[in-house]
């Protein structure tokens, strides 16, 4: 029963979205869709102001929500899809409930060729230490994004 309710519920959103209709920026507006970091009631999220950036856009603006870890300290930057650094540009400091909002200058995210899929995907991922000498890690969180160049 909770099955078919389940289906008439997702049947019934899907028709009022598609009637109703939503631009892509509403859509992509403070995105967050990748791996959140998640220890007993801690949890990070990273989020970005946009999930696909078009060659009109100059920055990406990335930040981090904190909830229940107290305080921690991190380090953010852009990857490519195999984690790889993907821009000179990376950002570090502290924060108990929000990071700052970092700008990504979008001109210094380096292209790459991928013969098996989308070369405009990247991730924003923030790494998460206990110290301020950035030696007792955490783990990590990340949100995609599509930066077209």
């Amino acid at each position: 029963m909770k099955e078919r309710i389940f289906k008439i519920f997702m049947i019934m959103s899907l028709a009022i979205v598609s009637l109703v209709g939503i631009s892509s920026e509403q859509v992509d507006a403070a995105s967050s869709n990748g791996y959140d970091y998640v220890n007993g009631s801690c949890r990070v999220k990273v989020w970005t102001d946009y999930y696909r950036y078009t060659s009109k856009a100059s920055t990406v603006d990335a930040w981090a929500t904190n909830s229940g870890c107290g305080k921690l300290y991190y380090k953010m930057k852009i990857v490519d899809q195999w984690g790889h650094s993907a821009s000179s540009q990376s950002f570090s400091g502290y924060f108990s409930s929000q990071t700052p909002v970092k700008s990504f200058d979008i001109d210094l995210i380096r292209d790459y060729d991928d013969p098996l899929g989308d070369s405009d995907a990247y991730m924003v991922e923030i790494y998460l230490y206990a110290d301020s000498a950035y030696t007792k890690y955490l783990g990590l969180a990340n949100t995609n994004i599509i930066v077209e160049k």
